[in-house]
């Protein structure tokens, strides 16, 4: 037979012994790659998570902070129905309210403002002149106004329709008026010296309004209002 000998020594199968040796390639390096990513991945949805919460703790901040007076306010009403006999008993209303709390609120007034917004609300002659004339006139003449039409469609029982008079003929809450015109940022001072006159005013003025729309009278003992 013609032709080169194979070699004795060759092996048809060393070539592919030798390839069976090769070490096969690792996929470590892929797997340390994926897990990376997902670490990075769920840190990413953390801090997404995190910075949403964050944002939702600011939001409610912020609108308690628009809103706190409308807010505490609520709070108290809530209160009150659970519990009434905690701000009508225990919390002595008739001290902290009347005084405690004016004064108080008078004093952190007086604190916040300077002498010269003082002087410049005095000096607004009319606009003084107009808030004390609309809270004592306007306001009466149309609270005795509506509550006539109210009594007249049967709406209102005429003891009802009396106490809305009278209460449309008092001055100005001092507490409502002052923390009402700082939540607005309106003008403090003459809020304050507004409210300080109009109650002055009221001793004297209310129950002649009072009288002129009512038609009654009543005796009134002024060492027991200034005592």
């Amino acid at each position: 037979m013609d032709g080169k000998a194979m070699p004795t020594d060759a092996n048809p199968y060393h070539e592919m012994d030798d390839l069976s040796s090769v070490p096969e390639k690792s996929n470590d390096g892929n797997g340390d790659d994926k897990l990376k990513s997902e670490n990075d991945r769920s840190k990413i949805g953390l801090n997404n998570d995190q910075s949403r919460s964050h944002t939702c703790r600011r939001k409610l901040k912020e609108l308690y902070e628009e809103n706190e007076f409308l807010l505490l306010i609520l709070i108290a009403i809530v209160g009150a129905k659970i519990y009434p006999p905690l701000g009508a008993e225990y919390l002595y209303p008739d001290i902290t309210a009347d005084w405690i709390s004016v004064m108080f609120i008078f004093l952190l007034a007086g604190l916040a403002l300077k002498t010269e917004e003082f002087e410049a609300a005095f000096s607004q002659y009319f606009f003084n002149l107009f808030v004390q004339t609309f809270n004592f006139g306007v306001v009466s003449l149309v609270g005795f106004t509506l509550a006539i039409i109210l009594v007249k469609i049967g709406a209102l029982d005429q003891s009802l329709a009396d106490g809305m008079v009278i209460c449309s003929c008092l001055p100005m809450a001092i507490n409502m008026v002052i923390i009402l015109c700082k939540n607005a940022d309106g003008d403090e001072a003459a809020a304050v010296f507004n409210s300080a006159v109009g109650n002055l005013i009221g001793i004297f003025l209310s129950p002649v309004l009072i009288l002129g729309y009512l038609g009654v009278s009543g005796d009134i003992d002024l060492v027991d209002i200034f005592w």
